[in-house]
Formats: C-alpha cells, sequence, structure tokens
C-alpha cells in the first residue's frame, strides 16, 4: 500500500491516476485430456458452505447491512489506515465475525458448493466445474481449493470456481482492501478455509463418483410467446428511457446435461444464464443463494434430484424481474426458467438414454492479464470529452485551475487519491485512484474446450467479472467465429475484478460505468484476452 502525501501532488498533477497501459495476456497454466476423443467419465456432488454462524453477508455495502465504515470513508490516506487498523482490530476479536457490516442472522435457504467432475478417458487430467453461492470468486480461495484436491491430479487451469453472486451469502473471505471496504467487510481467514473445504469437499464426492457418462446439450430461451424475458430484464432500462430497453437482456439459456450411460440416470445439470441474484434486497440478513438456488432447486425437482449448477453469464446490467421481493419471487423466477430448460432438454433425450458413453476431448487454459491502474470518475457533463482530455496532454494545461481545490483535498485532508480535474470543454470530473486499494493488479482469465462426438464442440469463457450482456454477446460472437458451436459466459469466475461494460454503455454513464474500474476500454482489454485464450485452444 502506498502512503504518499507531499509526492501525491506531482505524482497526480502530472501523471493522473488510472491511466497505466494495459499488461499483455500470458499463460499461467494449460491442460489437456488427450489427444483424441475418449469416452467420458462424470461425477457431481454439493456440499452446504460451512461457514461459522454470524458471518457478515456479502453483495451490499449499505441499509440494514452496513454498521460502519472507516474515518473518511476509507479515502485518502487517513481513510486507509483507518481501514488497516479495523482489520488488524478485527483480526484480534474472538467473538463474531462481522465488523463494518451486519451479522446474518441465520440461513433462509442453503449456500453451497456444486462440483460436477469430467474425466475423457482413464488415467487422464480431471477437470472440474464448481459453482459456489458467493458475490465473487477470490484468487486465492481459487488457488487454496486447487490446493485442496491437487493430490486428483487437479491443477489450477483444469479446475474453475464460479460464484453465483448471490448477494447474500457469506461475505469476509477476501483481503483486498477495496472489496472488504465497499461490501464484503474485513477478511477472516477460517471463513476463507471453511468456503475452500466445503468446495474441496464436494469436487473429492464428484470425483469419488466418477463413471461412463453421457453428454448433451441444448440451447433454451427466456422469453414468452411476445419475446419478452419472463426471468430477466435490464435494471438500466429505468435509468436511460428511450436508449436502453427493459428486454435488452441476452435470452439464451445453455443446458449441459449429463447422464449415466449404463442406466440412463441424470448425472448433473449446467445451466449458464445471466441475471443478477438480487430478489432478496439489503434488508435481508439470512443466508441465501437468492433466484441462482432458486433455479437450481426448480430444475433439480423436475429432473429426479440429481445436482444442478447455475453459472452465471455476463449480467452486469441485468437483474430479475423482481429485485427486493423475497423468497416467494425467487421461487417463481425459478419455476419459470424451469418451466422452459425442461421442455429443451427433451430434444436430446435419445442422447442421454442408456447406451456408450460420449466420446469427448477437453482442454482447457487459464492465464493472467493487467488492466491498468483502477480509478473511478464521476463526471458533470459529457463523460466521453472530460475521459478523453483527462488522459490526454489537455491535463497539464487545465490543472492550474483545480490546483487550489486538490491542495486543499490532498493537504489538509489527506485524500491524495482524489483529484478534481476540468477539461478545455468545461466538464468537471472527480477522478478516485483506487490502486492504493488493490485494484491495480493483473486477473485471470481463460476458457475450456469441450468436443463431443456428436459434433458439439463447446467454448467456455472464464471471465473475472461482471460484465454488461452486450460484452457478452460479442463474446460469444468471437468464440463462434473460432468454431464453437456453443458458447458459455461463464462470468464470476477465479477472480473479481467488479465490472465491465462496453464503451458505449461506459460513456452513457450509471453505476454499471462506473464500476467499471480500468477505464473505456476495459471491455476491449477484456475480449483480447479472452481471444488469446480461445487461440490456444482452437488451433
Amino acid at each position: 500500500m502506498r502512503w504518499p502525501f507531499l509526492l501525491a501532488i506531482p505524482v497526480t498533477v502530472l501523471a493522473g491516476c488510472g491511466i497505466a497501459p494495459a499488461s499483455p495476456f500470458r499463460v499461467d497454466s494449460d491442460a489437456r485430456s488427450g489427444p483424441t476423443l475418449a469416452p467420458l467419465r462424470a461425477g457431481a456432488a454439493a456440499r452446504d458452505l460451512a461457514v461459522p454462524r454470524g458471518v457478515p453477508l456479502g453483495g451490499y455495502g449499505g441499509g440494514d447491512r452496513r454498521e460502519e465504515l472507516p474515518f473518511m470513508v476509507g479515502l485518502g490516506v487517513w481513510g486507509r489506515l483507518a481501514l488497516e487498523a479495523h482489520q488488524g482490530w478485527h483480526e484480534k476479536r474472538p467473538d463474531g465475525l462481522a465488523d463494518m457490516l451486519t451479522p446474518s442472522q441465520g440461513v433462509l435457504d442453503p449456500v453451497r458448493a456444486k462440483a460436477l467432475v469430467l474425466m475423457a478417458g482413464e488415467n487422464t487430467t480431471p477437470f472440474a466445474l464448481v459453482s459456489l453461492d458467493l458475490i465473487e470468486a477470490d484468487p486465492d480461495l481459487h488457488a487454496r481449493i486447487v490446493e485442496l484436491v491437487a493430490d486428483l491430479g487437479f491443477t489450477r487451469a483444469s479446475l474453475t470456481i464460479c460464484a453465483t453472486h448471490t448477494h447474500s451469502g457469506p461475505a469476509a473471505f477476501m483481503r483486498m482492501p477495496l472489496a472488504r471496504l465497499i461490501a464484503m467487510d474485513n477478511y477472516r481467514p477460517e471463513v476463507a478455509e471453511a468456503i475452500a473445504r466445503s468446495a474441496a469437499e464436494a469436487v473429492r464426492a464428484a470425483h469419488g463418483q466418477l463413471s461412463p457418462a453421457r453428454l448433451a446439450c441444448v440451447t433454451a430461451w427466456d422469453r414468452n410467446a411476445d419475446g419478452v424475458p419472463q426471468v430477466a430484464r435490464n435494471r438500466r432500462a429505468s435509468r436511460f428511457p428511450g436508449v436502453i430497453a427493459d428486454t435488452d437482456v441476452d435470452p439464451e439459456i445453455i443446458v449441459l446435461a449429463l447422464s449415466a450411460a449404463e442406466t440412463g440416470r441424470r448425472l448433473a445439470t449446467v445451466v449458464n444464464y445471466a441475471v443478477h441474484p438480487t430478489v432478496h434486497g439489503p434488508s435481508n440478513l439470512q443466508l441465501s443463494a437468492d433466484v441462482a438456488g432458486a433455479i437450481e432447486r426448480a430444475l433439480s425437482a423436475r429432473l429426479g434430484g440429481s445436482p444442478v449448477l447455475f453459472i452465471n453469464g455476463a449480467e452486469g446490467d441485468v437483474g430479475p424481474r423482481g429485485s427486493g421481493a423475497g423468497s416467494e419471487r425467487c421461487q417463481q423466477l425459478g419455476t419459470a426458467l424451469a418451466d422452459v430448460v425442461v421442455p429443451a432438454l427433451q430434444q436430446v433425450d435419445a442422447l442421454l438414454e442408456p447406451g456408450e458413453a460420449t466420446a469427448v476431448r477437453i482442454s482447457s487454459v487459464l492465464g493472467r492479464r493487467g488492466f491498468g491502474s483502477g480509478y473511478i470518475a464521476a463526471v458533470a457533463g459529457s463523460r466521453e470529452r472530460f475521459l478523453d482530455a483527462w488522459r490526454s496532454p489537455w491535463r497539464f494545461v487545465m490543472a492550474p485551475l483545480t490546483l487550489p481545490i486538490n491542495l486543499l483535498l490532498w493537504l489538509p485532508l489527506g485524500l491524495d487519491n482524489v483529484t478534481v480535474s476540468l477539461s478545455p470543454t468545461l466538464d468537471l470530473g472527480l477522478v478516485v485512484d483506487l490502486s492504493p486499494y488493490g485494484a491495480d493488479v493483473e486477473f485471470l482469465i481463460g476458457a475450456w474446450r469441450v468436443e463431443t462426438a456428436q459434433g458439439d464442440d463447446l467454448a467456455l469463457l472464464l471471465i473475472p467479472a461482471e460484465a454488461t450482456h452486450d460484452v457478452g454477446l460479442a463474446m460469444k460472437a468471437s468464440a463462434r467465429e473460432r468454431g464453437a458451436s456453443k458458447v458459455l459466459i461463464c462470468g464470476l469466475a477465479n477472480d473479481a475484478m467488479s465490472y465491465v461494460a462496453s464503451r458505449d454503455r461506459y460513456m452513457l454513464g450509471g453505476y454499471e460505468a462506473l464500476m467499471t474500474m480500468y477505464g473505456p476500454e476495459t471491455a476491449q482489454h477484456l475480449q483480447e484476452a479472452v481471444d488469446e485464450a480461445l487461440a490456444r485452444l482452437y488451433r
């Protein structure tokens, strides 16, 4: 953590914050099942997240969830000192896991780790897809889960964790200062370890149930006869009427169904769809998987009780039809999705009947890319004009005009990471440099490829973010151009970099743009990294 005080003045004025260039994508590891198609073996299992009682809930930073904030709301040098003091004091407290947030008050419905393990042939690399009822994934959590099951042959590239993004799951498992400050509360190692061990137990149980399996993939659509989505809506429509429509979502639901080759018994179902699990609002203080869990339960009940894994997609601007409406609405939305998924599965019933195991080949790649320094820019006027000027030499010309107010922010107040700037077109902006809070790092990005004897070529894109739906659609199109027949956007996978709005949506403004913390080119840089991962799988 940086503590520039007087030095922050020339650094901020002359260099600006958040303009460091993105770094190239580099591969950490990859995994392959073998050179040829081989009979599929699959297993699935679920475990409750065995978190301690009273853990705070992650997802909302205000309302009934918030008890207090650090001094100066955590901003500036004094705010960062206060945040670290909170962490230090909290680590030594034997009583209570919550500090800045309210303790949870029991369980409304189970929060779980659900694991699907796939293996092509005997004695090959196992692959695991793990759905966790959490607000975010975390690279340390991912690394710890891999460590706990490494003896089974799993690697960083062959094991993927995806958060369902429920806003009522356990918090306190992330070290990043920004996450702790906004909506996760201070880090508690016992919470992180409990989540990791629950996930590892699910993976071990799924691996222990590996058996010859048949695989089928089908597409369903979240829309009624009039083409209106029943579960999802674009939550920005009310803020930008006439520009964004309520129906501006990606209605595609990708479903992977697995059955036992010998008996036809359903082994597992993966449902990939984009929707914010925010049916429960910040007044809810009980653990809940929200609409993600409701979808899993509704489908499992219709499919003989077999495990269902919900994998969230590009849900950055997509909310449920009924935010803040509670458990009954969750159940209604879960039923609505099951009503369109189950009939779609009838199209592939023949592929799931008893017979020979599906021949598959699986490969994956996991890498890293830096996106520059994180920042938040709040602008009065044209967001595009301001940012173009702020990231150009014009900032040198206009800086003297705002220097008096910046000196007040930097010196008496200690807000060394806050800058007021003015563009030549008199657009005024306040820029907060987030790099002192851990928002200046590389993020994990990757992809899976699953090829089947039936001709399916499945691409699973592992993005560590909440991408807006148009970013997800662009990624799907890019993967299809490379030969993928079906594309799953696995959002909130392995890491956490907040929102990714497309350039157009970024310039439009709003919360999703504000929380796209790496500038208007963030979506482009993420697309480039995904394309490089795909290039290694589609040679």
